[in-house]
């Protein structure tokens, strides 16, 4: 059993951690900007290298290679709990920042997915860093509405994505500027060098030199009870399978299926999007108040309905609440999941962890879902099953997988409540699903 040994540190100020959330916050707004552009720029991108619009699975392709950068994202990840949570934020930072720029220098299908490989290895390992920071500085009864206020932040990136895209579209440049405006990170490497600190608990982990090394990482892999591994896992996986199934698809669907000019789409993601990632922050607030699994079931399933809602609608009108209380929702759920797969592991650990339920199954799900779409709701699939008429129409499609929420939040009850617990008192397989957690006397 794997426990959080380490004694929990003094409180920091408030001033450093609002300094902490405005740092972490700007890194994290990068990491979701970069993310939403590929979205956003779908069909730009299956014209610029000669991808025919009604074949969704091709379009969907480059999305597989890209994704697998969350791989990557588990080696690098891990380096932050050897070598500190600081340095590591600071270098993925630069790198992905890197990367970004490069992307906008794309000739070939083929280097685009290569440089974006790297951009996404580099922003989720910076995404995974953040989560472990915030979820080491802030007390237990300020956790969630922490991490709330981070993942908001980063959500914040589509919105912005949107807007420039319908400015830039038809320059010469194109979608290659929003990937140049990646390049930004690289000026605030060097605030984050000089402003922030190490994580007390690393710091101490480090002095008592329990910090990561390839013993604990078959210890977190072949424990005794490693289900609170698969669990969280399981729920990362079908969590993003429904979310991100549908998030990379509207835009596209809202364009060629629906005939939504750009801006149109502009306007509906500018303005709904903005309003509905204030569920980030009511979630946060909520998963401390109510419990992790209380606040996540209702998201997970009022998320479902609306995720299935947007793409049933085709009035403009009434495509406007509905998108907001999807985005509230669906995207709502990404706190209390960042919750859950931090505070379920030790400090000499948790980094890794959360990397590998987010970088492998989170991954997993997040490539499966968009392909699962992609490929059934193409014309090929029509043509080939031509007596499942709910093939080849995306609508009916992304509401199967939409479903996915439902196993999502059977796992979420199957695992302990760590609301309000201190990290120090949290023991992987300490506790049996449902229980409270309380301090492990072994």
């Amino acid at each position: 059993m794997i426990l959080n040994t380490t004694p929990a540190p003094t409180t920091r100020s408030p001033s450093y951690l609002r300094l902490l959330l405005v740092v972490l916050g700007t890194a994290t707004f990068f990491e979701g900007f970069d993310t939403a552009i590929s979205a956003i720029v779908l069909k730009d991108l299956a014209e610029s290298f000669n991808i025919p619009l009604d074949e969704t699975a091709q379009i969907t392709g480059p999305l597989i290679p890209i994704g697998l950068g969350a791989f990557g994202a588990l080696a690098v990840t891990m380096l932050g709990d050897r070598i500190g949570r600081r340095p590591l934020l600071v270098g993925t930072t630069f790198l992905y920042a890197i990367f970004t720029g490069l992307t906008a220098t794309s000739q070939t299908l083929t280097m685009f997915v290569v440089f974006q490989f790297f951009a996404r290895t580099f922003l989720l390992a910076e995404y995974a860093t953040a989560i472990t920071m915030v979820t080491e500085e802030f007390p237990a009864e300020r956790r969630g509405r922490a991490l709330g206020t981070l993942t908001a932040l980063g959500a914040l990136g589509l919105p912005i994505v949107a807007v420039l895209h319908l400015l830039v579209k038809d320059t010469a440049l194109g979608w290659r500027i929003l990937y140049l405006v990646g390049l930004i990170p690289l000026v605030v490497v060097g605030f984050l060098r000089l402003k922030l600190k190490e994580t007390e608990r690393w710091t101490t982990a480090k002095a008592e030199g329990s910090t990561l090394n390839h013993h604990k990482i078959r210890q977190l892999l072949h424990q005794a009870d490693r289900s609170i591994i698969w669990k969280v896992g399981a729920l990362y996986f079908f969590s993003h399978f429904a979310l991100l199934g549908a998030v990379t698809w509207w835009p596209f669907y809202a364009g060629v299926h629906l005939d939504y000019s750009d801006a149109t789409i502009t306007l509906l993601l500018g303005v709904a999007y903005p309003l509905g990632v204030t569920g980030y922050y009511l979630a946060g607030r909520l998963a401390d108040r109510y419990g992790r699994r209380r606040t996540g079931t209702l998201f997970l399933f009022v998320g479902m309905v609306f995720g299935i809602a947007v793409f049933q609608i085709s009035d403009a009108t009434l495509m406007f609440p509905a998108l907001v209380l999807a985005v509230f929702f669906g995207f709502g759920m990404n706190p209390i999941l960042a919750a859950i797969a931090s505070e379920l592991f030790p400090t000499a650990l948790r980094a890794t962890a959360v990397a590998f339920v987010r970088s492998i199954f989170g991954t997993i799900g997040g490539i499966a879902g968009p392909i699962t779409v992609g490929v059934l709701a193409g014309a090929s699939a029509a043509e080939r099953f031509p007596s499942m008429p709910l093939l080849g129409n995306m609508g009916d499609v992304v509401a199967m997988v939409a479903l996915m929420n439902i196993p999502a939040a059977i796992m979420l009850w199957k695992l302990p409540e760590t609301a309000g617990t201190e990290l120090e008192d949290i023991g992987t397989g300490s506790t049996k699903p449902g229980d409270e957690l309380q301090p492990d006397a072994s």
